[in-house]
């Protein structure tokens, strides 16, 4: 059997020779400048065609940073708005109970109907010694709050008064119940009756006063005092109120 001489180094140095003699043509056309010219014009085509697009790009970046901003002022408008409003609920809704106190500590009976109001007479009578005495006239109702559960034998009472000067006598003589509560039989309180955001607040600042973040803290009227550690006393009317008081 005679072997065919093999034609692969033959077809290999002719690609070798070809690709020589393209590059030393295309070598050669490079110094043409017509040439030259002519890529310079391909390539700037194609930077003007990406500079273009990003060109674009950055615009509607610019647009939506702007839509942005301007949503993110309608939202601290809104926030705003919702501040006030709350504001504005709670302050009508206190309003409404500038004549209310409530009564904490005061022992209940398994029933009692038609026996807080006594109750709450004989206390402010008796024991916070309200001067002239406060009679059933000046009582509009008085009940007991919260739901009644097993062991729970000591629901506050609410107490809504006809007048506010009632009101004033009663809050006015409530530190003649430390005879009371000293010796260990009674613990009867005496508080306004405050909103549920205001109660909120009074309870974060006992928690600071019980941390040592201020001095200390009261209800005068219905609103929330505090005392910092350097002696001033500010009116607390919402938590970023008590957080400025906070150490850094």
């Amino acid at each position: 059997m005679t072997d065919k001489p093999s034609q692969a180094p033959e077809q290999s140095g002719v690609v070798t020779r070809r690709m020589t003699e393209f590059t030393l043509a295309f070598a050669e056309s490079l110094k043409d400048p017509s040439i030259i010219q002519s890529i310079g014009k391909i390539v700037a085509s194609a930077n003007s065609g990406i500079l273009d697009k990003i060109s674009q790009q950055e615009t509607l970046i610019r647009k939506l940073q702007c839509s942005l901003a301007e949503k993110d002022k309608e939202i601290g408008d809104l926030e705003s708005r919702i501040i006030l409003l709350e504001k504005r609920v709670d302050e009508n809704e206190q309003y409404n109970r500038k004549s209310s106190i409530r009564l904490s500590g005061i022992p209940e009976a398994e029933s009692e109907e038609g026996e807080v109001e006594d109750k709450v007479i004989r206390i402010c009578n008796n024991h916070i010694k309200v001067d002239p005495p406060l009679e059933k006239k000046d009582i509009v109702v008085a009940h007991r709050i919260g739901q009644k559960r097993a062991g729970n034998t000591c629901r506050p009472i609410l107490v809504k008064l006809a007048a506010l000067k009632i009101k004033d006598r009663i809050i006015r003589n409530r530190k003649n119940l430390k005879n009371i509560s000293g010796n260990g039989k009674l613990k009867i309180y005496v508080s306004d009756d405050l909103t549920e955001a205001r109660s909120y607040l009074a309870y974060k600042a006992r928690m600071m006063k019980r941390d040592k973040h201020i001095r200390d803290t009261w209800v005068y009227n219905c609103k929330i005092l505090v005392k910092d550690n350097v002696g001033r006393i500010h009116q607390i009317q919402c938590e970023a109120d008590l957080e400025q008081l906070l150490p850094d």
